[in-house]
């Protein structure tokens, strides 16, 4: 495919409120049903209260894992806008105070074992502008990686007690640039902004030692609701996978259905010998006993952080 470049007034917002052009070509979330810019203006009591909801909540889910023996990780995912806060318009920084109190409770915590903060990941910050794509909300290759090296590091430091080899995997794995190849890729904010499709330019990145392991990946479950994303469930098994253990993820698009690099539940199908995501913010324990997981991971993002679950 053939494509032009085109320039574009800087804070340029879509028709409809929802995307805004930033510096570089990068396009955030902004208005629109997500309403991310009303969340970086919440006042600190408002924002304190939720975030102390939040918190409990994580205690709660921490408790009713560990009394069932299973390893628990909590994540919530920053916003393009948090990470890049020179790229974004000032009233999308620096941190919504939701996601502040949030990380200030669990560094306070003793000990909040289960909390991997990725807003204070070293991978995260060091990588910058690389870890989110330009005309996307989500992750790019990169980022989903950086999220997956804090993950296994975090589980070597926290849960050693798990028979798998954290530490080994985490020397191990790598991502190499594909030399030679550049591609254009599309993403969720790329048509909101004008209206016609935008396209950025990347070269294709692999991770060669987990794409040998592709061909031993079994779908097990693909369960697709028509007309929404909440009650996707996917299920894989990798019988070549290095960490054999059964892992359950409730969470949302950043997992998504581990189609592509891109999206983290890509490396988690190819890195646990079974994986299961569900979409959804809740946590099913019914579902997490029937499928007795060695380790459960609730993930969630900046923009849902007003809406505390229940579970």
């Amino acid at each position: 495919m053939e494509a032009s470049p085109l320039l574009v007034p800087l804070w340029h917002c879509s028709a409809d409120g929802s995307a805004l052009l930033g510096r570089d070509g990068f396009i955030f979330v902004y208005g629109g049903s997500n309403d991310v810019v009303s969340l970086y203006a919440t006042g600190d009591d408002e924002a304190q209260a939720v975030a102390t909801s939040w918190s409990e909540l994580f205690a709660q889910r921490a408790a009713a894992l560990a009394g069932r023996g299973i390893a628990y990780v909590q994540m919530v995912i920053p916003e393009k806008s948090t990470v890049l806060p020179e790229l974004a318009p000032r009233e999308l920084t620096p941190i919504t105070t939701f996601l502040k109190f949030i990380e200030e409770d669990m560094a306070a915590a003793d000990p909040a074992r289960y909390y991997l903060s990725i807003a204070a990941s070293p991978d995260f910050k060091t990588r910058g502008r690389d870890v989110f794509r330009k005309v996307d909300s989500h992750l790019s290759p990169d980022g989903a990686f950086c999220i997956i090296k804090s993950l296994l590091g975090h589980m070597v430091r926290e849960y050693k007690h798990l028979p798998a080899p954290f530490e080994t995997v985490l020397e191990q794995l790598g991502m190499t640039v594909q030399p030679g190849r550049i591609r254009l890729a599309g993403g969720d904010l790329a048509l909101r902004l004008l209206g016609v499709p935008l396209y950025e330019p990347y070269q294709p990145m692999e991770a060669p030692a987990l794409n040998a392991l592709t061909p031993s990946i079994v779908t097990q479950t693909s369960i697709i609701p028509e007309g929404g994303h909440i009650g996707t469930r996917m299920v894989y098994t990798n019988p070549q996978a290095p960490l054999p253990l059964k892992l359950v993820v409730f969470g949302n698009s950043f997992f998504e259905k581990g189609k592509s690099e891109y999206q983290i539940s890509w490396w988690c199908r190819h890195l646990f010998r079974e994986f299961h995501f569900l979409w959804q913010p809740e946590v099913d324990y019914a579902y997490v006993d029937s499928v007795q997981p060695e380790l459960v991971i609730c993930q969630t993002i900046e923009r849902f952080l007003n809406k505390v679950p229940t579970t």
